[in-house]
């Protein structure tokens, strides 16, 4: 996970979140983001996943919200590494903006 913290890109705007490594970019939409999960990490950090609701794929169904990001091997998962501050990070990514 270090090496692709560090190999990858992270740009948050009002409306979209874009996580970018290298050529290949996952560009999603602030208002698919429902929660974050988080997973220790070595140093006292943490990875952020993103949870994501999206046509035929709710956040709270059983079969989970990645259904269409998977397979896992995908070069760019919805998740943001090695995060020592989690909290205002989270509050960012939850913040609904007007329309």
């Amino acid at each position: 996970a270090r090496r692709l913290g560090e190999d990858t890109e992270y740009v948050l705007t009002d409306r979209r979140l874009l996580i970018r490594r290298g050529t290949i970019e996952l560009s999603v939409d602030r208002s698919r983001i429902v929660d974050v999960a988080t997973q220790p990490a070595p140093g006292g950090m943490a990875h952020l996943f993103l949870v994501l609701d999206m046509p035929q794929s709710r956040a709270l169904a059983d079969s989970g919200a990645l259904k269409p990001i998977l397979p896992a091997r995908d070069p760019v998962p919805p998740v943001l590494f090695e995060l020592r501050e989690l909290e205002p990070i989270r509050s960012l990514l939850l913040r609904t903006t007007a329309k």
